[in-house]
């Protein structure tokens, strides 16, 4: 391929441009759709679902009153306190002290759950991106394998007329060769021949 004369750059430049584009547009679907996730970590109180994100930690709920440490950690017996590792009893011990057992930093505290993940409109508009993305490419394919299927049979059918129209133009020039006598044989002694 040549360089456009006019400005100055090959012309599939254009070309490669679209196709960089084209090939981009589901990588940043994709980073659309995975980097949506929100990562925070739920604070909430386990007895009443009230929001615990600026209480400090340790503190009881100011909606029922309960530790959220000692509610998360009860099993059968609703006073015990359990070490959130190795489930040592912590019964007697601060609310901030460290597992005589395996020596874990605040081990009656509460381990925070992440929260269900929650997708934002990134995501959402992610996915629009990508499946408009793979309905777009789909029918590029289908065109292109319609159209080439048209095209070779248009072919096909123009490079049959086109030997017909040679072997009917073969047959005329036969048949026109054939109907010519002879110039010398064919033409009748004119009167100055006769003399």
């Amino acid at each position: 391929m040549g360089a456009d004369i006019r400005s100055g750059y090959p012309q599939f430049m254009p070309i490669i441009g679209l196709l960089i584009i084209w090939l981009a547009m589901p990588i940043i679907a994709i980073w659309q759709i995975l980097s949506s996730r929100r990562k925070f970590i739920e604070k909430t109180c386990p007895g009443c679902e009230y929001d615990l994100t600026g209480a400090s930690v340790g503190s009881p709920c100011p909606e029922c009153g309960i530790i959220p440490a000692i509610s998360r950690s009860k099993g059968s017996n609703s006073n015990r306190v359990l070490c959130r590792n190795c489930g040592h009893d912590l019964e007697g011990l601060e609310w901030d002290a460290d597992c005589p057992e395996c020596g874990l930093q605040s081990a009656a505290l509460p381990r925070f759950e992440p929260a269900k993940g929650r997708y934002r409109i990134r995501a959402v508009l992610g996915s629009v991106l990508l499946a408009m993305w793979l309905g777009i490419t789909f029918l590029i394919v289908m065109e292109e394998i319609m159209s080439s299927g048209t095209t070779m049979q248009n072919a096909g059918g123009r490079a049959r007329a086109v030997r017909q129209a040679n072997q009917l133009q073969q047959q005329v020039a036969e048949s026109k060769a054939a109907e010519q006598p002879d110039a010398s044989a064919s033409t009748p002694p004119s009167d100055a021949d006769r003399d």
